[in-house]
């Protein structure tokens, strides 16, 4: 008994192998560029994410800062260019935008690094620290026409403070700080 093989025809040296492993190399290209891809967008998500916690968290403290103000009695007094316990006073010539001091930036002072120079945030947030805050007593806020007339502000002008506070997220990076200025009559 004789077998019979099936004769390979001359003209097909491998080329059905090559195309087949340029294809391959192609799929493995995309699936590689796509799998890149993929790690990116949730790097990219979880940095939003981190940052949507910082920002949350620093509008919580914001408005404890404002809530602050509004629900006790805060006297020039109260404050100082220590900032201790979170109440700074605006110790320089006041400028129409504000204190030329910026407390916030000031790396001497160190107020978000050292404790005692500001309040820390009461809630419970998501985040790798306590958001915290800082008031800043900026005086009375006087209209030209007052000045004019009296020469002085009124006792019953309103009082203006600045509230900067800053927030955390999940990691040490994610950072966001807000501002505001409130007017207390």
């Amino acid at each position: 008994m004789r077998m019979s093989l099936h004769s390979i025809p001359c003209d097909q040296r491998g080329v059905a192998l090559i195309v087949s492993l340029v294809l391959l190399f192609t799929l493995t290209l995309i699936a590689v560029s796509s799998m890149s891809t993929s790690r990116l967008e949730q790097k990219m998500t979880a940095n939003m994410r981190d940052r949507q916690v910082a920002f949350q968290s620093a509008e919580a403290a914001l408005r404890e800062g404002e809530n602050y103000v509004q629900n006790n009695t805060l006297a020039a007094a109260n404050f100082d260019s220590s900032c201790t316990n979170g109440q700074c006073l605006c110790t320089s010539t006041m400028l129409p935008s504000g204190c030329t001091t910026e407390y916030w930036t000031d790396t001497t002072l160190a107020v978000w690094d050292t404790n005692g120079k500001h309040k820390l945030y009461s809630g419970t947030l998501i985040g790798s620290q306590p958001a915290k805050y800082i008031i800043e007593y900026m005086g009375q806020s006087c209209s030209a026409a007052t000045i004019a007339a009296s020469g002085s502000c009124q006792p019953t002008d309103p009082f203006m403070y600045r509230v900067t506070a800053i927030g955390y997220g999940q990691t040490a990076n994610a950072r966001v700080m807000l501002q505001s200025t409130y007017l207390k009559k």
